[in-house]
């Protein structure tokens, strides 16, 4: 006894675990994805908001700050220090200078646009080298026409963009990046005589702000990578600072941005970066405050998502270790479950079903008693195994039909064969017969002709001989009388003779003269004796003339009796003549309709033949696959 196969992958257990587990992990994949997509996005969107709201904060913070230096100037240009001595302008700017701490330079220029005065100390109080900048001339900068041209209107301050100052740079010996806050001097009927003009350090201003945000984003970052990065662009897309390092100033110009989605109202979107990793980028504008308009710029936030994604990275590996947790699970309940409710007892009517099929029947079939699919299965394979011996046994009736059929066959095959061999033989005959009678049917027409010729010959003889009975009786008569006349002939040459000789002798008696007269006379005598001589031939010839004249006429009789009897059995010859010449005429239309019919049965046993000899080889090719079927049949002892 075998074992239940196994099928491995390619069973229907596996197929089934694989199944149920598709079924199973369907939900949970999908739950899976919809929570951990979820997850990033919300995850991304949370991100999203902070850094947005992060960025607006350090925006209107920094345009605060602005506005506030914006309004500096205002303050410093209305003090009574500002329109006094240069040196006394130059103490008061040393003293703002270190009161608010955001000032590298303060210039104050005349209306010629000569620098007068400028502070002499840093934001620390430190001292600088500020000198060699007493007596330069500013006229023609913008910040200055602006001022001292009266263009600003009464509490304006020009307002200057980030720049590389070259006032600042020779001072602290530095890039000098600042931004310029001028407003006119206004003496006391209101027009300008001086300008003051403070240049704003950057790095403590604005980069002062942006650490802070820095620090917020990037304080539990070590290094640069994954480091969160700040830009300032201008209103005009060119980076004014990429925090830490700015990049106004670099050789070949500031770079420039070219992203459609920093435009508008702030927001935030996701990206890739140069090396592919995904950011999150958070952009504001600087709208200004109150009074001050601010430079159009835009604060940009670079923010790795790799960071922020930690949080549903968790949760995706927690699903994951779920997912395969429970494909372990449900692999091995399964596996367990439909190998022992399933697989085996099918697995067992598998391996029956194979052995029947291999001709094995020996084998139980407890599966019977169940109430299941398997039970209706194994019901069906008992009602099969019930009736495979019927199988077998038709089969071999079958086989022994099929060859006995196929036997049967063969004969006929053989007698086709045979019939067509004698139907061609009987085409030969009856084609040299309808040629024969075609011969004796052109004969018997000629017959007939001849015989009707002869018919009438008959008749004409017989008329004939008719005519020759009185013709034959009057040269009897004729005969008679010829002999009549022959007697009398020689009676008359008789008595010539007699004349003659009494001539002679009365010649005789004459003597000398008498001698010619007795020649006369022996003339005459011999010429009666000839007479008596011819007459008496002639008699005879008339005697055997009359008596031929007479077994003449009675040969004449004779003959005309049988030209009478030939005449009526020539009537009668031409007669069957004619009936033999129209039987053979029916005759050869017979024979060739037979013909034509033993030509067509000649073709049908062609046929039959040749359809024989087809149905033969199927014979013998059906007795095969029957001999297969009841080998196949047969069950292999135990």
């Amino acid at each position: 006894m075998s074992t239940s196969p196994s099928y491995g992958i390619r069973g229907i257990g596996a197929k089934i675990v694989i199944s149920g587990l598709l079924i199973a992990l369907t939900p949970l994949l999908i739950t899976s994805y919809i929570a951990i997509r979820k997850a990033y996005r919300d995850r991304e969107t949370s991100q999203g908001v902070n850094c947005q709201g992060a960025v607006e904060q350090v925006a209107d913070k920094i345009d605060r700050l602005l506005f506030e230096r914006y309004g500096d100037v205002q303050a410093f240009v209305f003090h009574p220090g500002a329109a006094a001595e240069p040196q006394t302008v130059a103490q008061t700017a040393d003293t703002f200078t270190k009161m608010y701490g955001f000032y590298d330079l303060m210039l104050i220029a005349d209306a010629d646009g000569k620098i007068i005065a400028v502070n002499t100390v840093d934001a620390d109080g430190k001292p600088i080298d500020s000198a060699p900048l007493i007596g330069k001339s500013v006229k023609g900068e913008p910040w200055f026409e602006d001022c001292i041209s009266g263009k600003l209107k009464e509490a304006e301050s020009y307002t200057g963009d980030l720049a590389a100052d070259p006032f600042v740079a020779q001072v602290y010996k530095s890039q000098g990046l600042s931004l310029n806050f001028s407003a006119p001097v206004l003496n006391a009927e209101g027009k300008p005589i001086r300008v003051w003009s403070n240049r704003v350090s950057w790095e403590r201003s604005v980069r002062e702000v942006l650490s802070g945000l820095d620090k917020i984003f990037n304080a539990s970052v070590k290094g640069d990578e994954g480091r969160s990065s700040i830009e300032v662009l201008s209103q005009k897309m060119q980076v004014l600072e990429e925090y830490p390092k700015s990049a106004v100033g670099t050789p070949g110009g500031a770079p420039t941005v070219t992203v459609p989605q920093l435009t508008g109202k702030s927001g935030f979107f996701s990206g890739s970066t140069e090396t592919g990793a995904l950011e999150l980028v958070a952009h504001a504008p600087f709208p200004g405050f109150l009074s001050y308009k601010g430079q159009g710029w835009r604060l940009v936030l670079h923010n790795p998502l790799e960071a922020a994604m930690k949080e549903p990275k968790a949760l995706r590996d927690l699903f994951l270790f779920l997912i395969a947790g429970s494909i372990v699970g449900i692999c091995l309940a399964t596996h367990q479950t439909v190998g022992f409710f399933l697989v085996r007892p099918l697995g067992g009517l598998t391996n029956k079903t194979k052995r029947l099929s291999e001709g094995d029947a020996a084998f139980d079939l407890n599966e019977v008693k169940r109430t299941d699919e398997l039970g209706a299965l194994a019901r069906a394979l008992e009602i099969f195994r019930q009736t495979s011996d019927k199988i077998r046994t038709m089969t071999g009736h079958t086989a022994l039909s099929v060859d006995e059929a196929g036997t049967a066959v063969g004969q006929i095959s053989d007698g086709a064969r045979t019939q067509t061999s004698q139907l061609n033989l009987v085409s030969t005959a009856l084609s040299e017969s309808f040629s024969a009678i075609k011969l004796v049917t052109s004969n018997a027409v000629r017959a007939r002709e001849r015989a009707e010729g002869a018919s009438h010959a008959v008749e004409s003889g017989q008329t004939a001989v008719g005519q020759l009975v009185p013709i034959v009786e009057a040269i009897a008569q004729n005969s008679r009388k010829i002999t009549q006349i022959t007697q009398v002939i020689a009676q008359i040459a008789n008595r010539t003779h007699i004349l003659s000789l009494n001539a002679a002798i009365e010649a005789a008696r004459a003597g000398e003269h008498g001698k010619g007269f007795v020649v006369v006379a022996q003339e005459v005598g011999k010429l009666a004796e000839s007479s008596a001589q011819n007459a008496k031939q002639i008699a005879d010839i008339v005697e055997q003339a009359s008596t031929d004249s007479q077994r003449g006429k009675v040969a004449t009789e004779t003959v005309s009796d049988a030209m009478a009897s030939i005449a009526t059995g020539t009537k009668d010859t031409t007669e069957m003549v004619r009936s033999i010449a129209v039987a053979m005429d029916e005759q050869q239309a017979t024979l060739s309709q037979i013909s034509g019919n033993i030509t067509e049965l000649r073709n049908i046993a062609m046929a039959n033949s040749a359809s024989s000899e087809e149905i033969t080889a199927t014979m013998i090719q059906l007795s095969k696959l029957s001999n297969d079927t009841r080998l196949l049949a047969e069950y292999k002892s135990l």
